[in-house]
């Protein structure tokens, strides 16, 4: 599977959980990365995602996909106690943001969870996703 396939079928299962309402978008993309990525937590984690929806428990001031993918970025770069910050999430999480802000009049949970991929993926090799 191509890497763009890979994107598309990420997506297209967040999409899925948001339009059936099983999840908000925040909740949604969180559940998708931890499944992508071979469910590292329990589906228990999407519940950190909860108070996240439309923008922070509807106050409507951050895309809960833009929240969601950050907290995804944790799943992938983050620490627990006694290590190290990798030095990347904060890189990572910066772009993510950016990218997000500057596109932040249309933007849609879609469109969240490209972004993260994309920046995901430029900080990994470009071989075809197994």
């Amino acid at each position: 599977m191509t890497r763009e396939d890979f994107v598309k079928s990420i997506r297209e299962t967040a999409e899925e959980y948001f339009r059936s309402g099983t999840f908000f978008c925040s909740e949604a993309v969180l559940q998708t990365i931890n499944d992508a990525l071979g469910k590292p937590f329990s589906d228990e984690i999407v519940k950190m995602a909860s108070s996240f929806p439309i923008g922070l428990g509807k106050a409507q001031c951050l895309c809960g996909a833009v929240s969601g993918g950050e907290m995804a970025l944790g799943i992938v770069y983050g620490r627990v106690k006694g290590q190290p910050m990798n030095p990347k999430m904060f890189e990572v999480a910066k772009g993510f943001s950016l990218l997000a802000h500057k596109k932040r009049e249309t933007l849609n949970h879609s469109q969240g969870l490209s972004i993260f991929y994309a920046l995901h993926s430029s900080q990994r090799s470009n071989k075809s996703v197994k």
